[in-house]
C-alpha cells in the first residue's frame, strides 16, 4: 500500500509505532539515502526526496533542503521553499 498523506492516518501511525517503543521511524542510513536523491537527475525524485525528508519535522533536514532552492525545476524550487517554511513554523 502506498504512502498516506492523510493527517489523521499519519498520527495514528506515529502513536502506534511510539506505543511499539520506535520513537523514530526512520534510522540515520534512512536519512542518508533520502539526502543522496537530492542530487539526482530526476527533478520528479529530487521533489520527492524533499517531501521525504522534510516530514521527519527535523531542523537538520533544512541544510540539506535549502540547497534546491536554486534548482532549475520550478517545482523542485517551490517545494523546497514549502519545506523550508514548514521546517521553521515548526520551531522543532
Amino acid at each position: 500500500m502506498p504512502p498516506t498523506n492523510n493527517p489523521k492516518v499519519r498520527q495514528a501511525a506515529r502513536r502506534t509505532l511510539a506505543k511499539l517503543g520506535v520513537a523514530d521511524p526512520y534510522t540515520e542510513d534512512d536519512v542518508i539515502e533520502l539526502v543522496g536523491y537530492l542530487d539526482h537527475p530526476s527533478w520528479w525524485v529530487r521533489l520527492n526526496a524533499i517531501k521525504g525528508i522534510a516530514a521527519l519535522k527535523d531542523k537538520r533536514a533544512a541544510d540539506p533542503i535549502s540547497r534546491l532552492l536554486l534548482d532549475e525545476d520550478d517545482t523542485v524550487r517551490e517545494a523546497a521553499r514549502e519545506a523550508l517554511a514548514a521546517l521553521n513554523h515548526k520551531g522543532k
